[in-house]
């Protein structure tokens, strides 16, 4: 016996998470039941998109939202079909509108300025007392991409400023790497001349920042001080990000 995903009934009972019922094709009473039943292309069609309206309602950080807009869209769009070719031109609409956000181009995700500012957690002495009056080290990161190649420029501080790694020459990018959805591995340049490699990975608005490869040449261990691991926040509000002109090839 036939059976397919029947997104419409699990979303009317959703409330905070999603789980789409299966219906036995017997049964289907209504046209639009009867139609998607009859076509295996609007039976795929209705399994993929319930596959990614769950993964949107996992990733969103408004559920309520998400929920409304998807009823709203059986109501206004699917419902208002009344033939196989109208029905899978809403499905594949929908779908493609909500893969966009959970799936947004690479760019959306990994361009910006991206940064941690660090605690007074371990700070002594004249140091300790410079932290409390507001003074922070941070790790900055400044990327821009052109298709799958990521490009940026970073800034890091240690000792409160007395130690400066910076490099903020957009015409010759400190970092450069490939993009693979939310992740990038990439390679990059201290202001030193010391080199190394790391990866990042997006994860909403936090980048996960991890050094897999540095230079291992001594005279670079005291003017190393990008961190091998770090968390960053992308920043909204510090300044407006534009894209360097130049862009990244």
């Amino acid at each position: 016996m036939k059976q397919i995903t029947w997104i419409a009934l699990g979303w009317l009972a959703l409330v905070t998470t999603v789980q789409a019922a299966s219906f036995d094709c017997a049964k289907a009473a209504s046209t639009i039941e009867k139609l998607i039943c009859s076509d295996d292309d609007l039976s795929k069609l209705d399994e993929a998109l319930s596959k990614v309206y769950q993964q949107e309602v996992e990733q969103s950080e408004d559920r309520t939202k998400a929920i409304k807009e998807q009823r709203q869209w059986l109501k206004e769009n699917r419902n208002s079909c009344h033939d196989a070719d109208c029905l899978k031109l809403a499905y594949k609409e929908r779908i493609h509108k909500i893969e966009m956000t959970t799936h947004p181009k690479a760019s959306d995700v990994i361009d910006g300025d991206w940064e941690i500012v660090y605690s007074c957690e371990g700070a002594t002495g004249i140091y300790a007392e410079r932290c409390s009056n507001g003074d922070r080290d941070h790790f900055e990161l400044y990327l821009w991409s052109t298709g799958n190649h990521l490009c940026g420029v970073h800034a890091a501080t240690a000792q409160l400023g007395n130690r400066v790694d910076e490099d903020e020459d957009t015409e010759n990018p400190s970092i450069n790497g490939n993009i693979n959805n939310n992740s990038a591995t990439i390679e990059f340049h201290s202001s030193e001349g010391a080199t190394g490699e790391a990866t990042i990975k997006v994860i909403k608005n936090k980048l996960y920042w991890k050094v897999t490869k540095q230079d291992s040449d001594p005279k670079y261990h005291f003017s190393w001080i990008i961190p091998k691991e770090a968390i960053l926040l992308k920043q909204t509000d510090s300044k407006v990000y534009q894209k360097p002109d130049t862009g990244c090839l």
